[in-house]
């Protein structure tokens, strides 16, 4: 999923600040960052307080602590030798004088480009998939889908597979595997200028199936949230890590889960077919796709049924033209299997790998990992919310769901 290179400008200069923001604007693949927005960008430009120069080499060395990935550009009205010297050394990588000359900031943002294009290259040589699993509502069964995907790709043993829990509402994921983890990723955001492979292979829980899973941890920890900044560095150092990591997001969408997004091969949007349930769904997908409706431009977008049954077929119909999103895989409705597996604590490919839900997850399975030639890559913009339905989109309820 292409996303655009996030910039933050830290500047007090007025001028050079507006100079700099239109400039980034006029940049079809940047965006600007605020000040007050969450975690780190890819690009940080600083603007050198002359007066106390110490506080910003400061901000750099505590950047590149906390980010090493982010590249910082520091801009100054003066230019002298020990300056430059100094900048230098703290591992800046660019150099912009003031006042701005134009020449100067494009070819710094071209070398940017070649630097950001070359760690994306060398990243993709070695990366593995991540797989969103999102629901419209709570309660359609994200988990389930999560945790039997993610078995289901891991074809006994022969895919390094895991399984990240960022169902901040009451994620539950290490209750599907039987397992009581002792460290999560809220223990990695608590610590996170420690992140590296080592100690990630540490806050991993392992199934006896060989899949690992990053639990979420304590739900009821005052005060410990997961961050966006965490999120992505955790998934980009999994994606190096494993085949597949498959991310359970619940149905709540904030800065954490667009990071996971940001970062996924392929998004699953779990859905039933109950009148309240589509219209919560649809309000979600209004959600993603942003006020301006680019949210998830070109993003390989995918709508699942659960618990679909053969006397649905006219909802299904009805569905996919409220959504303008056609379904690309339907699970057929078996509580009986889905709750036996659940309390023996096994997937349900593996507790009844002949049932028809589990031939369909496998069938999912195989899709996402290119084994069969699965379904079409659905432009997520193609014609979406064109026509609303008149029985599910009558007066939106509560954003409050159960």
């Amino acid at each position: 999923m292409a996303s655009r290179i996030g910039v933050r400008l830290e500047i007090e200069n007025p001028g050079v600040r507006q100079a700099l923001e239109q400039y980034v604007a006029s940049l079809g693949e940047f965006t600007l960052q605020r000040e007050e927005d969450p975690g780190l960008p890819q690009l940080l430009i600083l603007g050198l307080d002359e007066t106390n120069p110490s506080e910003t080499f400061a901000r750099i060395r505590s950047v590149q602590q906390t980010s090493p990935s982010t590249d910082i550009f520091l801009t100054a009205g003066r230019a002298d030798p020990q300056l430059l010297l100094e900048v230098l050394r703290a591992g800046v990588k660019e150099f912009l004088t003031q006042p701005l000359r134009p020449e100067e900031v494009q070819h710094a943002f071209q070398r940017f480009r070649e630097r950001h294009a070359e760690a994306n290259a060398g990243e993709l040589k070695r990366s593995g998939k991540i797989l969103s699993v999102v629901g419209g509502k709570s309660g359609v069964g994200t988990t389930t889908v999560a945790i039997n995907l993610a078995t289901a790709l891991h074809a006994g043993g022969q895919r390094a597979v895991a399984v990240v829990d960022l169902n901040l509402r009451g994620g539950d994921v290490p209750a599907f595997f039987d397992i009581n983890p002792m460290r999560s990723i809220r223990d990695i955001e608590l610590d996170l200028s420690r992140l590296d492979n080592t100690f990630l292979a540490g806050m991993m829980s392992k199934h006896v199936s060989g899949i690992d899973v990053l639990a979420l941890g304590d739900t009821d920890l005052a005060g410990v949230h997961v961050s966006s900044e965490c999120v992505d560095r955790t998934l980009k150092l999994m994606r190096a890590m494993y085949d597949f990591v498959v991310v359970d997001c619940g149905h709540n969408i904030d800065m954490a889960t667009y990071a996971a997004f940001g970062l996924s091969a392929s998004v699953l949007l779990v859905s039933t077919l109950s009148v309240p349930v589509v219209r919560r769904t649809k309000r979600l997908l209004d959600q993603l796709r942003g006020e301006d409706g680019t949210g998830l431009e070109g993003s390989s977008f995918y709508l699942l049924i659960n618990a679909y049954t053969d006397r649905e077929e006219l909802i299904l119909t009805e569905t996919r033209d409220v959504l303008q999103l056609k379904p690309q895989w339907l699970l057929p409705r078996d509580f009986d299997t889905a709750t036996d597996a659940l309390n023996n604590g096994r997937p349900i490919v593996e507790f009844a790998p002949r049932s028809s839900l589990s031939k369909a997850m496998i069938k999912v399975a195989s899709d996402l990992a290119g084994a069969a030639a699965g379904p079409p890559r659905a432009s997520f913009l193609s014609g979406v919310f064109r026509s609303v339905s008149e029985k599910i989109v009558k007066t939106n309820p509560s954003p409050s769901v159960a």
